[in-house]
């Protein structure tokens, strides 16, 4: 039946002449659970019958009770949206494509090409799915990192029935000199499920086996709604793809089942979940996860959470790769600008704004208390903000060192100033001209604790090109708010000194656009200077060769000064985010420190005293892996 045909009901409740005037119409936000939708298999329809079926019950409730055909043709503009002229087209071509391969491929296992649970799942996976529970799916998996689970799901006869249905496919391929479409942009080797037969199986395992467990795990990216799939193989290893480049996956769910062979290698890696927005945002620790396959175990996860897979060094690998998607969230994304229920960055700012509200309304009533000086007012709101933090002080990012950056050209580098008159040649670095106030020397980290740094296109307050694996890279730098006026006070206070982890050829760079005459940094020490424990990466203070009484540091790891914990004052990790009070909020507490004979039981006081009390001697901080 085509979409015009003669199924007609009435209308009444649409008004007129029968007809919805659909273009002031939106999906709802909920769907309607009462409502039965309609079946559409026997239209002809550019998208799946499923879709449309899912779809309806997020109709307006004007729409519910009028004729099917008037129903699909307002989904299927709302489809076409994501579906343009072109798109379509190439879509037709591509179920023509398809057509030909399903009349004249023969399959060797024609058991794969419909669901027997039995057969396919193992007994655990299955027992799960019955039951239907929360309780039930937790107790089969493992969520190692929030938001990826992991569980068993296929028998080892159905692998070895697959890869050799696949090996057959591919067998076929090469005899007729057929040229097929590969899974994606980014593998080379593989091939589409659905394009030899196994769709209707795809869409039973993604309906009946992947759905339930997305509804209850990930109902936050349309896990209850997904209604279409992209099923596919991809392979690794000799002669085939080696390795998967950092991305996200065109899905809302994506499940990832290693099928098999002998390998080594070829691990995933995960670096947090990130809306459009964001994607290109910075890597917190707390997010940084790996995970090396198992034959037969499956990966479940947002699309949207970064990952790649690092290099199979030996062997073969085949994965099926389902990434399932939802016509129904994608609608709705539409209209939302709060992804802070899944975006990590997103909550992580939501949290941030939440915290600035809370230290705001303290400190307005901090203010209007009559008894208070200004002093006692900064020292309390300092409390504030340090109760406030230490609440999340749980995880602290780690460092790339995996970039390796050299100078173009140090003497002639881009640069992009809002103050024309910095001189930018670069200068000694052994000592600066202005006088120090005390005997106390001041250690500062550099990246995420005074500036972020990154070579995706952003806007920044500076950049500056750098040679990155033999390829030029612009770097685009954000100073850290009040950053001048928080360098102006300490280089009058102390003696300052860098000690960052990164390589000299980066920081030495940076260090120079930072400090163009060298009259705030006295000296600097980068990577090479650094400690290593057990492929830990540690700041020894006393390679200053100074009276550790007489030293101390600011570092947003604060697992790298370990060595002198209360020689050290930890500062929130900063990436670009705006407000951040963080550097002009600790200079009164920095004054106490100018004359004094001894800095760490000021600091122990301040910063770690149920840390010291809990520990009879300091004990391992996290820290940052090289």
């Amino acid at each position: 039946m085509s979409l015009h045909g003669s199924d007609r009901r009435d209308t009444s409740s649409a008004g007129g002449n029968g007809t919805v005037a659909a273009a002031s119409l939106r999906l709802r936000l909920n769907p309607n659970k009462e409502h039965k939708p309609d079946g559409y298999e026997d239209l002809q329809l550019d998208f799946s019958p499923n879709i449309f079926s899912s779809l309806e019950r997020y109709l307006p409730p004007s729409m519910l009770n009028v004729p099917r055909d008037d129903k699909a043709k307002f989904m299927r503009e709302i489809l076409l949206k994501y579906l343009p002229l072109g798109e379509r087209s190439r879509s037709q071509k591509h179920r023509e494509y398809r057509q030909k391969i399903i009349e004249n491929y023969q399959p060797l296992h024609r058991e794969l090409y419909s669901v027997n649970p039995a057969t396919f799942f193992v007994p655990s996976f299955l027992r799960a799915i019955n039951d239907n529970t929360e309780q039930s799916f937790r107790s089969i998996m493992s969520e190692p990192s929030p938001g990826i689970f992991i569980f068993d799901i296929f028998q080892t006869n159905f692998c070895e029935l697959l890869l050799s249905e696949i090996e057959n496919f591919e067998k076929w391929v090469t005899e007729t000199k057929f040229r097929i479409m590969r899974p994606n942009t980014m593998n080379k080797y593989g091939a589409v499920l659905d394009d030899f037969g196994l769709e209707t199986m795809l869409d039973k395992l993604m309906e009946g086996f992947i759905r339930p467990l997305s509804r209850v795990l990930l109902a936050e990216v349309g896990g209850a709604t997904l209604d279409s799939h992209h099923g596919f193989v991809v392979e690794y290893g000799k002669d085939r793809d080696v390795d998967l480049g950092f991305h996200v996956d065109d899905s809302e769910v994506t499940l990832n089942v290693c099928l098999g062979k002998q390998f080594s290698g070829g691990e995933l890696f995960f670096r947090g979940i990130r809306c459009e927005k964001h994607v290109n945002t910075g890597t917190h620790s707390e997010e940084i996860f790996d995970y090396s396959h198992v034959p037969g175990r499956a990966v479940l996860h947002r699309g949207r959470h970064r990952h790649g897979a690092r290099a199979t060094t030996s062997g073969n690998r085949v994965n099926l790769l389902l990434w399932c998607r939802s016509s129904v969230f994608r609608e709705m994304k539409r209209y939302q600008k709060d992804f802070s229920s899944w975006c990590g960055e997103c909550s992580r700012e939501k949290k941030e704004r939440q915290r600035s509200t809370i230290a705001a309304t303290k400190l307005k009533k901090l203010l209007e208390a009559s008894d208070c000086n200004f002093g006692e007012l900064f020292e309390s709101f300092q409390q504030l903000y340090d109760l406030l933090w230490f609440n999340s002080f749980l995880g602290f990012p780690i460092i790339p060192f995996d970039q390796e950056l050299e100078v173009i050209n140090p003497n002639n580098s881009q640069h992009t100033f809002s103050d024309n008159s910095l001189d930018t040649t670069p200068s000694s670095v052994s000592h600066r001209i202005c006088r120090k106030r005390s005997d106390v020397t001041l250690v500062l980290d550099l990246d995420e604790t005074l500036i972020h740094s990154s070579t995706f296109p952003r806007d920044a307050d500076f950049t500056f090109t750098m040679m990155s694996k033999g390829e030029a890279s612009t770097v685009y730098v954000r100073k850290r708010p009040f950053l001048e006026e928080f360098l102006e006070k300490v280089a009058e206070m102390f003696e300052v000194v860098i000690f960052t982890a990164s390589r000299s050829s980066y920081s030495a760079t940076l260090l120079d656009i930072l400090d163009p005459h060298n009259k705030l940094f006295a000296r600097r020490f980068y990577r090479d200077s650094c400690k290593r424990e057990d492929g830990h990466c540690l700041k020894d203070l006393t390679v200053l060769g100074i009276d550790m009484a007489k030293v101390f540091i600011i570092d947003n790891s604060p697992g790298v000064f370990r060595l002198h914990v209360n020689n050290g004052i930890p500062i929130k990790s900063w990436y670009g985010e705006c407000p951040d009070y963080a550097l002009i909020d600790l200079l009164p507490f920095l004054k106490k420190l100018v004359d004094v004979d001894d800095v760490r039981p000021i600091i122990a006081a301040k910063f770690w005293k149920k840390f010291n009390s809990a520990h009879s001697s300091p004990a391992p901080l996290p820290i940052r892996r090289i």
